[in-house]
């Protein structure tokens, strides 16, 4: 499902821009698009995550990919983390440009052409925090949060009578309740 999300994401946006008269190509703006890539990867290096990284979106894609609720919670921090790098990313871009801009405040063309390349790097960031970042961080918080749920519910079911069988093993076998406690490290009363 995340990964028709993203399709419908990018069908919805070219939709628009079909819409408004817009060509696609206006937005191709490889410096925007540069810039918001190196932040996320610098990010990824300056915390050394790449792998917990391919295992969230492993993860936030497949749903057979199993992550443990603990290693779900830290993706969906680091895609949070990835998603406030990719709006740094693109205002630090804007503002360069907004600089360009005003270095082309004489001629009116150059000046648009500025300004249009200043608003691209913005709507990258965006794009890819919605379609990418807080939709992977949002599957894997219910995703861990779920297992957390399950994880709680089969302890409040399950030791009580699990450990009264225990217990009664036990007795039978001439086994005392402190002596399994000992030996495996569970508390049966």
């Amino acid at each position: 499902m995340y990964l028709i999300g993203i399709a419908a994401f990018v069908v919805s946006f070219a939709l628009c821009l079909t819409l408004k008269g817009v060509a696609p190509n206006t937005f191709a703006n490889p410096s925007a698009i540069l810039t918001v890539l190196f932040a996320v990867v610098s990010a990824l290096l300056a915390t050394s995550n790449f792998r917990l990284f391919t295992r969230g979106l492993n993860a936030a894609i497949s749903r057979k990919y199993y992550l443990p609720e603990e290693e779900c919670e830290k993706a969906a921090d680091l895609f949070r983390l990835l998603s406030k790098v990719s709006i740094a990313a693109a205002l630090f871009t804007f503002f360069t440009g907004l600089i360009a801009m005003l270095g082309h405040m004489e001629d009116a063309e150059a000046f648009g052409h500025a300004l249009a390349a200043a608003l691209v790097a913005p709507l990258v960031g965006v794009a890819v925090l919605t379609a990418l970042f807080e939709p992977a961080a949002f599957i894997l918080r219910h995703r861990a949060r779920a297992e957390a749920a399950a994880g709680k519910a089969a302890v409040k079911t399950y030791p009580k009578a699990l450990g009264d069988k225990l217990l009664e093993l036990c007795y039978q076998n001439g086994l005392s309740a402190e002596d399994i406690e000992k030996a495996t490290d569970i508390e049966l009363r």
